[in-house]
Formats: C-alpha cells, structure tokens, sequence
C-alpha cells in the first residue's frame, strides 16, 4: 500500500477531485499541464477533463503560462477561501 497523505487520510481516496487537490498541495511550487496532473494524481485523462470545471470554479486551479499548446498550471496559492495550506493540512481558516 503506498504512503497516503493526512488530506488524503482524512477525507478518503474515492473522490477524484480529492486526489487532484491532494498532488497540487504536494506539488504546489511546481507547474503542471493536465496530462501531468491526471497521471500524477492517479485518476484518468478523461475524469480529470470531467471534473476540471470545479477546480477553475472553486478558484483552486490557475493557470500560470502556455508551453507551446500546452497550458501550464498549479495551485492557486490566492484563493481567499484557503481551504489548504503550504505545509499542513488544514480543514478550513
């Protein structure tokens, strides 16, 4: 069984949105494309289109520049709800 994070831990594994927030705190200096997020959060190419609408919704998800076609992104650090935070897992403010 791999490691599981205390976000992860805490709120279950079922819930693809989940898995996608939980890589993006884990990886939040870095800049992802989608293909990128979807295979380091474990879910597919297609669930992350999917659901992709509530990440840029909820204002979790900015993107930051454009590699050639691809759009690159990463945890939006901004968000006023804060509902995640850099180095531990917090429910809300």
């Amino acid at each position: 069984m791999e490691d599981e994070t205390l976000f992860i831990k805490f709120f279950g594994r079922k819930n693809p949105v989940l898995k996608v927030l939980d890589f993006l705190i884990d990886n939040e200096a870095f800049e992802h494309s989608k293909t990128d997020i979807a295979k380091g959060a474990g879910v597919s190419r297609a669930t992350l289109f999917n659901i992709w609408h509530i990440l840029e919704r909820n204002g979790i998800v900015v993107q930051t520049r454009e590699v050639g076609r691809a759009k690159m992104f990463k945890l939006n650090k901004a968000n006023k709800h804060k509902a995640y935070s850099s180095r531990s897992f917090r429910y809300f403010p």
